[in-house]
């Protein structure tokens, strides 16, 4: 058994660096703006304790541990955003380990260990996160690891320390795992353990105090306008919808995650809770008790309902462990049809990850533009097409007049391989992102880099261009999937 969860984390390691390779990864203004805020913090040696703001509400702010989280390869590896992506799925692959060792805990069975460590190895939904660069994918380690010592903690106490340690990380990376919170009292409340010892209880509470220290440092220093905002978080992150409205769309995202989001099919839920009911009537009174532990587990977010639903892909990312290990008890119940089944989830998963080589995190929905390959394949349009001549650039990109994502790849990529950085034609850059000089026009060769993205209307490529216009002449019109370069020489 411990050969084959060797095995199933090499291969997890090589499968997610095959969905990937050499660029497959998203870079959108969040991703541009955690890896300026990492690599300056490096170069300045200033050390921030702020993180970014979370969603649409300025008085919420997720911790700032993932900056840090990012700095580790950037500062060995430096700057290319794939040293973080490879990093993270380092991080990420471990998680063939953990849910092994926490398999076999629950269940004391080689069979269902087995299931887990190959379906997480191939796990479509958890190769598309290890190779997302956004502060929730390290959460995918973090909350596992807070359900795995919540079950080891009413056998040994100790458990609890890294308990408060898992919970506290999770929330410095990602705010809306504040839920865990009450998940942790109703846990306490229904299991009743044994009461730790005053040196477990006050270890643990300084290892979580310490977790997040920088959130309250954050939360002071804001006189406490984060703490305020909780309750109204729903109405500024994600969608403002009625209580039904919220279930039917928990039900829609559960549906997904439910089937590794490879089977988008509502059935799937059903057949899962009809499966699970099923089983629990034939199974001892301790397998009974780890099922219920999984399924608790697996309805947790749904106490986020209260607040309020978000509309994006990875509302439910703390999900799809939880479901490997039940799928992966169930499917060792049905014994020779539950390897099949494995094979065929196995084989499905890693056909879904085949067709999203070289289209950037698909289950996060990216916009074509936002990924990585075909924004370094504009950048290497501009400095062939200006013939390795000094040239100047201008973009229309989401969110509007902020040149982050270009001002960062002609700065690690395109002064690294071509030697020079163009001008900038655009509006004045606030730091870290005026790595381009202003132009003073005196260029032969000039570019508009578009956003072919939907979320951007058509009148400010158009304005644009037309500025462009003013002291140039349109030359070439070149379509990469998602970016459009317009070429112009000077008038």
């Amino acid at each position: 058994m411990k050969r084959i969860i060797t095995l199933s984390f090499v291969l997890a390691l090589l499968v997610r660096v095959y969905s990937v390779f050499p660029y497959n990864t998203v870079i959108g203004f969040d991703q541009a703006r955690d890896l300026f805020d990492s690599y300056t913090m490096i170069q300045s040696k200033d050390l921030r304790f702020i993180g970014p703001t979370a969603g649409n509400n300025a008085a919420l702010h997720h911790g700032i541990g993932y900056i840090y989280y990012l700095a580790i390869p950037l500062a060995i590896f430096g700057p290319n955003p794939m040293n973080a992506v490879y990093f993270n799925i380092m991080i990420q692959s471990t998680l063939v380990l953990i849910l092994s060792y926490f398999s076999w805990e629950l269940f004391k069975s080689k069979q269902t260990t087995i299931s887990v460590a190959i379906l997480t190895a191939f796990s479509y939904a958890l190769t598309q996160f290890s190779g997302w660069l956004s502060n929730p994918t390290i959460t995918l380690v973090t909350v596992p690891l807070l359900y795995l010592s919540l079950w080891k903690y009413p056998k040994n106490n100790w458990w609890l320390v890294l308990t408060a340690l898992s919970l506290g990380l999770s929330i410095q990376f990602e705010l809306f795992f504040l839920y865990l919170i009450p998940v942790f009292l109703v846990y306490a409340l229904a299991t009743r353990p044994k009461l730790a010892s005053i040196k477990t209880l006050f270890v643990s509470a300084l290892v979580f105090l310490a977790s997040v220290s920088t959130m309250i440092m954050t939360e002071i220093k804001f006189s406490f306008t984060g703490v305020m905002a909780i309750l109204g978080a729903g109405d500024h992150v994600g969608q403002n919808l009625s209580m039904s409205e919220r279930i039917d769309f928990f039900i829609s995202r559960f549906s997904s995650e439910a089937g590794m989001s490879i089977l988008q099919n509502i059935s799937l839920v059903f057949i899962l809770i009809f499966a699970t009911i099923i089983v629990l009537n034939f199974i001892n009174k301790i397998e009974r008790k780890a099922v219920v532990f999984l399924c608790g587990y697996i309805a947790s977010p749904a106490i986020m309902l209260i607040l309020g639903a978000h509309n994006a892909p990875w509302f439910l990312i703390g999900v799809p462990p939880a479901i490997i290990l039940l799928y992966s008890y169930l499917l060792s119940k049905l014994r020779l049809v539950g390897y099949i089944g494995l094979v065929v989830l196995v084989s499905v998963n890693f056909f879904m990850i085949s067709k999203s080589v070289d289209n950037g995190q698909v289950l996060l929905e990216p916009d074509q533009g936002a990924i990585l390959s075909k924004q370094l394949a504009a950048i290497n349009y501009t400095y062939n097409a200006s013939n390795n001549e000094p040239f100047a650039i201008d973009t229309v990109t989401n969110p509007l007049y902020i040149n982050a994502v270009w001002g960062f790849h002609y700065m690690w990529y395109g002064q690294s391989k071509y030697g020079y950085m163009p001008t900038w034609l655009g509006g004045n850059q606030l730091a870290p992102y005026n790595t381009l000089s202003n132009s003073v026009k005196s260029e032969k060769y000039y570019f508009v880099i578009v956003d072919d993205t939907a979320r951007i209307p058509d009148n400010y490529r158009r304005n644009a261009i037309d500025s462009m216009n003013e002291f140039a002449s349109h030359t070439k019109t070149n379509a990469i999937e998602g970016i459009t370069v317009h070429s112009f020489i000077k008038n």
